[in-house]
């Protein structure tokens, strides 16, 4: 099964739609990759030099502070402020109250159990036991509360052996609540919270500042619990040391805060200290000059260029950064439109092919992704700008389209460049400047390799041009260095990448360039070696055609290495049967003899179609296929007409003359036209026996007349001063090649005892007589 394949050329279609968007690529791309036309985008530092024009406010607008001393100074406001907490007086009392409750509780459980314990070894009754098991049990519940049930029977256990008296269990316990709730008592955040170590106490319409010292934090609490019952109760360390731990968690258990941590007024106190602190260190006024050009950038200037940075983006939101962004969807377009206007005029047949105008895009494209790609170096010199490869994008345009279209381009890209890398007048011009030089010097190409050969000539367009404007400016010999390093690296740069997308565009695009062609010239190509092997003689008429072709091609403006190539490959289907072509025929060969009219003319025009599928077997261009059957265009082939009409006298046979015409196409250029008669004329003039100019001149006035009547000329553009050019041409490089050449006395004996012997056959003469009368093949 065959898989049909996809042309490019079916991708671009020709509407004006598509030409419409392709052009809004370009300024919507600047729009979208590059910052406000006017924002401010250079690159600086505190110390190094200003290498931009003299900045002057546009406007007035305050200078903000360096934000890591705005920050500091609101850190420090932050350390100064103090933290607001609400006192409440009750929690003290209730803390109290619920320890005297936890002591009466405490105690009436130990006296109970011990006289529960009496009552059982006594033998009192059941149901007195059965009461205050039940008190008991009252009574326990609440001191879980606060211990458990393990902690209960340690006390109970200290209780019986003498080390936890009640009495001075409870007045130590009130001695520390006291401790810690006296004169200020206890935060309900953590200290680490705290930004100073003094605090405000609110008592209603009252406040009071109280140092460290005087109140403390829950986890204060327990040190100091656990601290004051290893002082005050030094006994258990006689028995067990467990005891401190235990009395120091019921006393810590009855710790609650009762200061309270006011948060929103603290936070309204710091935001109205923060207010204070000012954002700016003063003001520019209108036209007032922040730095000018080489001068060394102070703490202070920076401050104000990076204000001025934001002053602008400010005024950029909203309607501003919208009138912004189309004033640059403007200014782009206006610029690009300028080049689109010079296609419409003078290169129509680029601007009427959506394929062609797609690669424009892309290249522009290609640079101004670039351009973007350079602007994210973060350094803060503007040369890094120079490694924009302009002269690449003119040295494509150059190859691919033609001089003039490349120079065109190279300006618009040059102003657009320009203006997107901050308005650098510098870079603009010697963008321009290189990439014109890099037009000439691969206008002519002869081959792949010459494109590298441009790294000298751009190298030295960028050298004068730089050296001309650090020169007008007094830079410093190590800045123009840095300068002449980013230049050398776009000089080395450009060549490579042009060789490299060349590639990649001929294959995505299918274009053909004149690269293309000079090695589709090279007679080594498999295609023409096969010819040249399998058609000897079509191949010889091949080489003679093309000359003529390329010399008329020049005459009148042409493209002539095209036709030169054309007319190349332009008989290649003859490979197949070479031997039934005049120019491959021996003297002896009568193949047409033994065939009809009608079976060598479909061997005869079978060539255009067998040529076509060898050229895309052997993948050659189509501007250069379309010469196979364009050579022809709708042409008789006489001959066979004329012997198919005697034919029709002898036999009374029907005979149509669109069974002896090429099947077309005619051609649709003027270098297919001029292969189509070079083809022609030197067919004929080959065959003249007698080739005076005289007579050379009337077979081309004949063929050219012929080919005009037929109107196998009228869709290739040509005009009557173009075929007068081509006939003037073909005449004066036929009557070089034939003007008659001095015999030498031996070569006259050769010729004459030859003749004698070999006398031509009268048959034969008149045979090929004809031919030429009807223009051969």
């Amino acid at each position: 099964m065959k898989i049909p394949s996809l042309k490019i050329s079916s991708l671009f279609p020709k509407d004006l739609a598509l030409k419409v968007l392709m052009f809004l690529v370009i300024p919507i791309s600047v729009v979208v990759l590059f910052p406000s036309p006017y924002a401010f985008e250079y690159k600086y530092e505190v110390g190094s030099v200003w290498l931009y024009d003299d900045v002057v406010a546009p406007f007035s607008f305050p200078v903000y502070k360096d934000e890591k001393q705005y920050q500091d100074e609101v850190k420090s406001v932050y350390s100064k402020v103090y933290f607001i907490f609400d006192v409440d007086t009750q929690v003290y009392r209730n803390q109290v109250r619920e320890f005297e409750d936890f002591i009466t509780n405490l105690k009436s459980y130990l006296d109970l159990k011990k006289s529960y314990q009496v009552k059982i070894n006594r033998g009192v009754s059941t149901s007195s036991l059965k009461q205050d098991s039940i008190e008991i049990e009252r009574l326990k519940n609440l001191l879980l509360e606060k211990v458990n049930v393990y902690e209960l029977e340690k006390i109970e256990s200290l209780n019986k052996i003498g080390y936890f008296e009640i009495g001075k269990f409870k007045v130590l316990g009130q001695a520390y609540l006291s401790m810690i709730y006296q004169p200020a008592g206890v935060l309900s955040i953590p200290r680490a919270n705290l930004n100073r170590n003094e605090i405000v106490l609110r008592k209603g319409k009252f406040e009071e500042i109280y140092k460290e010292g005087k109140f403390y934090d829950l986890s204060e609490c327990w040190n100091l619990a656990k601290d004051f019952v290893r002082k005050n109760f030094s006994e258990f360390e006689e028995v067990d040391t467990a005891g401190f731990d235990l009395v120091a968690k019921i006393y810590y258990s009855f710790v609650r805060p009762n200061l309270i941590f006011n948060e929103k007024e603290t936070n309204d106190l710091i935001e109205r200290e923060k207010s204070k602190v000012l954002k700016t260190v003063g003001v520019v006024r209108e036209n007032e000059k922040i730095i000018s050009k080489h001068e060394i950038i102070t703490p202070e200037i920076y401050l104000k260029l990076e204000s001025l940075k934001k002053a602008q983006k400010e005024r950029g939101i909203g309607t501003g950064k919208i009138l912004k962004d189309l004033g640059r969807f403007i200014l782009t377009g206006c610029v690009f439109a300028i080049f689109w206007i010079y296609l419409y005029m003078y290169r129509k047949r680029i601007y009427f092919d959506n394929k062609l105008i797609a690669l424009i895009t892309a290249l522009f494209l290609f640079e101004i992704l670039l351009a973007f790609l350079v602007g994210k170096i973060k350094v803060t010199s503007s040369d890094v700008n120079y490694l924009v490869l302009i002269p690449t994008f003119s040295m494509l345009m150059t190859i691919i389209f033609d001089s003039r279209v490349a120079f065109w381009a190279t300006s618009v890209i040059s102003f657009i460049t320009g203006f997107v890398l901050g308005y650098s007048y510098d870079f603009a011009v010697s963008s321009f400047v290189a990439g014109t030089v890099a037009i000439y010097s691969v206008r002519s190409i002869a081959n792949r390799m010459q494109i590298f050969k441009s790294f000298v000539f751009i190298f030295f367009a960028y050298v004068f041009v730089v050296l001309g404007f650090s020169f007008q400016k007094y830079e410093s010999v190590n800045y123009l260095f840095v300068k002449l390093g980013f230049v050398t690296a776009n000089s080395l740069l450009s060549p490579i990448f042009t060789y490299g997308l060349l590639i990649f565009f001929e294959r995505i695009f299918g274009i053909m360039t004149e690269i293309t062609l000079l090695e589709l010239s090279d007679f080594n190509h498999p295609l023409l070696r096969e010819l040249q092997a399998r058609a000897p003689g079509t191949f010889h008429h091949s080489i003679a055609v093309a000359t003529l072709a390329e010399s008329a091609a020049k005459a009148i403006g042409a493209n002539p290495i095209l036709a030169r190539v054309g007319a190349y490959y332009h008989d290649v289907g003859k490979i197949l049967n070479p031997e039934f072509f005049i120019e491959n025929q021996m003297e002896s060969d009568k193949l047409h003899d033994s065939i009809t009219p009608e079976q060598s003319v479909q061997i005869i025009i079978s060539h255009v179609e067998e040529g076509q599928k060898l050229a895309k077997r052997y993948k050659l261009p189509s501007e250069i296929i379309k010469f196979i059957p364009m050579h022809h265009g709708t042409t008789l082939v006489a001959y066979f007409y004329g012997k198919a009409l005697k034919r029709r006298e002898l036999k009374d046979v029907e005979i149509e003359e669109s069974n002896f015409r090429y099947k077309g196409p005619k051609p649709d250029s003027k270098e297919t036209a001029i292969v189509m008669l070079a083809d022609s004329v030197e067919a004929a003039v080959r065959s003249l026996d007698d080739k005076t100019p005289e007579n050379i001149e009337k077979i081309v006035e004949a063929i050219f007349e012929n080919r005009i009547e037929d109107g196998q000329l009228d869709e290739s553009n040509l005009t009557f001063k173009d075929i007068e050019e081509i006939k003037k041409t073909f005449i004066q490089m036929l009557v070089n090649l034939y003007h008659p050449r001095v015999k030498y006395p031996a070569q006259e004996e050769i010729l004459k005892e030859k003749s004698e012997r070999t006398p031509e056959p009268k048959a034969k003469s008149k045979k090929r007589t004809r031919k030429v009368k009807n223009g051969g093949d």
